[in-house]
């Protein structure tokens, strides 16, 4: 933490007490002195000058801590959603996981025959029945049974 000049705005600024023999008791021997344009400050000045600078970098680190401290708020409350996130995104795909074991389940358990009643064979794949004869026989039955129920 270093106080600036009053002068120049530089930070090479020495802040000391006037040790020198005669020199006067404290707070009037106190002394800033940049390194840079020379300038002076001499007692109760210096002591004035020096405290209120300290007082503004104080306020300067606590605004910086301040935000710093809101930064990791906001990123620990990121962080927090996007774990949020991927347990939503491992539920999704747990369920979805999940039911297609039950399709595959569901799928063994149907029958691997024709669907025609007449027919004995087995099925085709993504099919119910062996072939297209059977399903337009199974129509052809189906279409009677409507006939003659009405």
């Amino acid at each position: 933490m270093r106080i600036p000049c009053p002068k120049c705005q530089h930070s090479s600024v020495d802040i000391y007490k006037d040790t020198s023999p005669g020199a006067r008791p404290w707070p009037q021997c106190a002394v800033v002195h940049c390194r840079i344009c020379a300038h002076r400050l001499f007692g109760v000045a210096a002591v004035q000058y020096t405290e209120a600078q300290v007082r503004i970098l104080e306020a300067e680190e606590a605004k910086v801590r301040a935000e710093e401290q809101r930064r990791k708020a906001e990123l620990r409350r990121a962080a927090v959603e996007e774990e949020a996130r991927l347990s939503r995104k491992r539920e999704r795909d747990r369920i979805y996981r999940q039911r297609k074991r039950a399709a595959l389940k569901m799928a063994e358990a149907l029958p691997l025959t024709c669907a025609y009643s007449e027919c004995s064979l087995p099925k085709r794949p993504n099919s119910k029945y062996c072939s297209r004869d059977c399903s337009n026989k199974n129509a052809r039955a189906n279409f009677k049974k409507r006939q003659m129920a009405s």
